[in-house]
Formats: C-alpha cells, sequence, structure tokens
C-alpha cells in the first residue's frame, strides 16, 4: 500500500455552522490530491481532488463569487 503525507492547506467556519479543511496528500509515487472534509455538526463529507479538478473547482468558486458580489 502507498504511503501517503498529510499537510493542512486551509481551514475555513462557513455559515451555519460548517467547516471546511483542506489538506494536500502527498504520496510517495508523488501523486499530490487536494482533501477537501466539509463537516456539519457530526455529520462528515471527505472527497479528494486531483489538480486539474482542483482549479476547474477553484475557478468556479471565483467566477461565482465575481458575478454576486455586492
Amino acid at each position: 500500500m502507498s504511503e501517503e503525507t498529510v499537510t493542512d492547506v486551509a481551514s475555513f467556519a462557513f455559515p451555519f455552522n460548517k467547516n471546511v479543511t483542506l489538506k494536500n496528500v502527498a504520496y510517495d509515487n508523488g501523486l499530490n490530491m487536494l482533501r477537501v472534509t466539509l463537516r456539519e455538526k457530526r455529520r462528515f463529507t471527505i472527497f479528494d481532488l486531483d489538480p486539474a479538478s482542483a482549479a476547474e473547482f477553484g475557478k468556479t468558486l471565483q467566477d461565482w463569487a465575481a458575478e454576486h458580489d455586492t
């Protein structure tokens, strides 16, 4: 099984008591994934994004924020 090194990237406290953490997961084969953890009370959702998916997701968030900035 592949070894992994997990490093904190950022954490956010969002409205309605939701928390998000971002972590870099570096595997010994050179692969890096962005691990996103969404926490709401006791419920957790965790997913990993490859660099291309993270870039697309980030751009979509930026585009939406720019469109709705008041």
